[in-house]
């Protein structure tokens, strides 16, 4: 049987500086620890801190598994190339495209853009090479 390993997720700058910004506590190794210092209860998560968080935010209700979508769809929207958001997400190139593919830039234009930055890119290595 192969070994579940949790996915490491890269966070973004602003993320890290919040989470050193974080007070710690000494009796467990977790950053949002429960009461007793153990791992959140989902339900009581949702009812103490996700609804009202939402509600004083003026957002409309969604699941906590919502985050996973709007993380694909700015991933996606970055230009993160899906073999890589594949791999950090657990699942497949083909399930992403299935789930987000919409969210892709298919058109000539994007494609374009991104070869000719490439090449770009290629000449001025090229240039500094000589």
């Amino acid at each position: 049987m192969q070994e579940v390993r949790p996915a490491a997720v890269p966070l973004r700058a602003k993320v890290l500086e919040a989470l050193d910004q974080h007070p710690r506590r000494i009796d467990t190794r977790l950053v949002f620890p429960g009461h007793a210092g153990d791992y959140l209860k989902l339900p009581t998560f949702r009812l103490r801190h996700w609804t009202p968080a939402l509600r004083a935010a003026g957002i409309e209700h969604r699941s906590v598994y919502t985050t996973r979508h709007s993380f694909a769809a700015w991933a996606i929207r970055a230009g993160v190339q899906l073999f890589y958001l594949s791999r950090i997400m657990g699942t497949s190139v083909a399930m992403i495209d299935q789930t987000y593919g919409h969210l892709v830039p298919d058109s000539e234009d994007y494609l374009r853009g991104l070869l000719d930055t490439f090449d770009s890119a290629l000449a001025l290595t090229n240039d500094v090479a000589r």
